[in-house]
């Protein structure tokens, strides 16, 4: 099961870290983040789920950066 939610992600810049620090728009992470299209992927995302049935799915984004930070960090998923 699927539901899309409705919030949409900050951009790095207004978001605080709780150190009072910001975010650098030079961060790798950041810069990758930027370049993802997670509407369309998304609704491609939710295709792929029943709505009515199973357990919910993790979001979208929340998947996709896990899978990245494994890939990038070529850490095992064990």
């Amino acid at each position: 099961m699927y539901s899309k939610s409705e919030q949409t992600q900050i951009s790095a810049s207004r978001f605080l870290l709780p150190f009072e620090g910001k975010l650098s728009c030079e961060n790798r992470w950041v810069m990758m983040a930027d370049l993802i299209p997670r509407q369309e992927l998304e609704d491609e995302y939710a295709s792929l789920f029943s709505e009515e049935m199973g357990a919910p799915a993790k979001s979208f984004c929340m998947a996709l950066g896990a899978l990245i930070i494994k890939e990038k960090l070529e850490i095992s998923d064990r």
